[in-house]
């Protein structure tokens, strides 16, 4: 692949990492929304229900941000072997080439994601 190939796919998986975020945060926003609103009288078995309900979704959109994630560090090591020899003239460019697009992206990742669903499951049973 040409470097213009591999740096059009890696915005692409910029896109859809950035997708699976913004669907995350509607459902966040969504729930936590719900859960202070209309203050929701939930039984126990209600909050246990939708705690596992959420709790897949979490980690079902948190798989597929992991999945795309690793697929762009890929991406971006290929890019980096790529770069010196593709012709650019831009040392600046090649160096920015070679850094990563977010360093500790997916430890900052699984701290986010782990911070706000421990905070949701908390409020579904601090609302009860």
């Amino acid at each position: 692949m040409s470097l213009k190939e591999l740096l059009d796919l890696s915005e692409k998986l910029e896109d859809r990492i950035s997708s699976y975020w913004n669907f995350y945060t509607i459902v966040v926003i969504a729930v936590g929304g719900w859960l202070f609103s209309s203050k929701p009288q939930l039984e126990t078995v209600n909050a246990v229900v939708l705690t596992i309900v959420l709790i897949a979704f979490f980690a079902s959109n948190f798989a597929l941000i992991r999945i795309a994630t690793n697929r762009l560090t890929a991406l971006e090591s290929e890019i980096k072997a790529i770069a010196p020899s593709s012709g650019l003239k831009s040392k600046e460019y090649i160096a920015q080439l070679h850094s990563l697009s977010i360093p500790y992206r997916m430890e900052i990742s699984w701290v986010l994601h782990l911070i706000i669903d421990f905070a949701v499951v908390i409020v579904i049973f601090w609302r009860k």
